[in-house]
């Protein structure tokens, strides 16, 4: 399988892959990545937080490849960041997700959707690199309209409240890097992945 551009989802709005055969290419046009950190078995979150220690590399991996971009959350997740940072991510604009306008407090470098989501966030991942960062309903809502999946796998099995979506045989992994963890900082190890859309029927 041969790979044309960036494969781990930090720039380049097109990857091309060529299979062994020849006979396919996959181009992925829209500048649109889904990014979450999750368990070996899909976990995401318990009661709005994550079921395992803070991760600095993980974060930083986070950091680098969204900054500068677009983020696109739920109004949950957005509460969660708040709690972080004030003003929501530095250095990203924020498009929040929800029904009820009035539920996100205005700032700078954020702005809210509440309808026809899907078609906004598409039509402005042709101009800007998107990142779609959760929680598990925009997950659901997006993963069957993005072609370029980022996922940070803890290496743990974890009991929560909210999961990702199973991935089929639809998609490829393209890219792939491990990291140990550490027992005097009692993190647990992960991976980075990165997966792309199979041709569509």
């Amino acid at each position: 399988m041969k790979i044309i551009g960036p494969p781990d989802g930090n720039g380049g709005g097109i990857v091309r892959i060529s299979p062994p055969d020849g006979t396919r290419v996959v181009e992925i046009e829209r500048d649109i990545t889904m990014i979450v950190t999750m368990s070996r078995n899909l976990c995401i979150g318990k009661n709005n937080k994550t079921p395992w220690p803070p991760i600095p590399k993980n974060t930083e991996h986070f950091r680098r490849i969204t900054e500068g971009n677009v983020v696109v959350v739920g109004r949950i997740t957005d509460e969660i960041i708040l709690k972080k940072f004030k003003d929501g991510l530095p250095n990203r604009d924020t498009i929040v997700i929800t029904y009820n306008p009035k539920s996100v407090a205005p700032r700078k470098h954020c702005s809210v959707v509440s309808k026809n989501v899907v078609a906004q966030v598409l039509a402005m991942a042709r101009k800007r690199k998107v990142f779609i960062a959760g929680g598990e309903k925009i997950y659901k809502l997006f993963l069957p309209n993005i072609n370029r999946l980022v996922i940070n796998q803890i290496e743990v099995f974890a009991d929560g409240d909210a999961f990702f979506p199973k991935i089929g045989r639809e998609w490829s992994q393209i890219y792939s890097n491990h990291y140990l963890g550490s027992l005097e900082k009692k993190t647990p190890a992960f991976s980075i992945n990165t997966y792309v859309r199979l041709p569509r029927p």
